[in-house]
């Protein structure tokens, strides 16, 4: 509850795939920097590794960009809920004030250290300062009132297209195609949902938009 730092682990995954040469540029790994670690399997119930560090916990995972992060990371064990420090950001740091919400940017923007970037920890690090950021900007509450009250209601588009618009104003069309949309982060749907029964738009979902 009070952001302290009371265990770590890291450690290179061996792909069960064949490695993607843009991966490869992005993130500097390559397949002989995989060749002895270990697979996610192993790494979840080999000893030596995580150690049941999990078993028998729920989970509150706390990511950058928790619709890509949670349905990968699944197996570790039971992830009730998540907190989102892409969605908080987002709402409470203006696009224009900081140019856009990825993580190395917001790095810059606060002022982080700088770390090793696309290494796990490093991003962790990145992540851990940017939740206390994020919480001060919300009246400086402990994690645990924090994530009691994080639901909340989005007014403006948050990305894409249509950023920095109303819900309300955004086209029938394109509501449809967020509404189908699988990973689209659970405030900006309820949010989307209220809106489209507002304007009486079908839940129908468009192909495109």
């Amino acid at each position: 509850d009070t952001l302290e730092t009371i265990g770590e682990i890291q450690s290179l995954i061996a792909s069960e795939c064949e490695l993607a040469p843009r991966a490869q540029e992005i993130h500097g790994i390559s397949r002989d920097m995989l060749r002895d670690q270990p697979t996610m399997d192993e790494f979840i119930s080999e000893p030596g590794y995580l150690d049941g560090a999990f078993e028998g916990r729920d989970i509150v995972m706390i990511c950058h960009n928790a619709s890509f992060d949670v349905p990968r990371l699944h197996m570790i064990g039971n992830i009730t809920a998540s907190i989102c420090t892409l969605f908080h950001a987002r709402q409470m740091i203006p696009k224009a004030d900081c140019g856009d919400h990825k993580l190395g940017t917001l790095r810059e923007y606060f002022g982080f250290p700088k770390n090793e970037a696309h290494r796990a920890m490093a991003d962790v690090a990145t992540t851990h300062r940017l939740l206390k950021e994020i919480i001060a900007r919300a009246g400086g509450r402990t994690l645990r009132d924090f994530y009691a009250t994080q639901d909340t209601t989005v007014h403006r588009m948050p990305w894409g297209t249509h950023a920095g618009k109303l819900l309300l104003e955004l086209p029938p069309t394109y509501m449809q195609w967020l509404w189908g949309l699988a990973d689209l982060e659970k405030n900006l749907r309820s949010s989307l949902e209220k809106s489209m029964k507002t304007m009486g738009v079908s839940k129908k979902a468009a192909k495109a938009a």
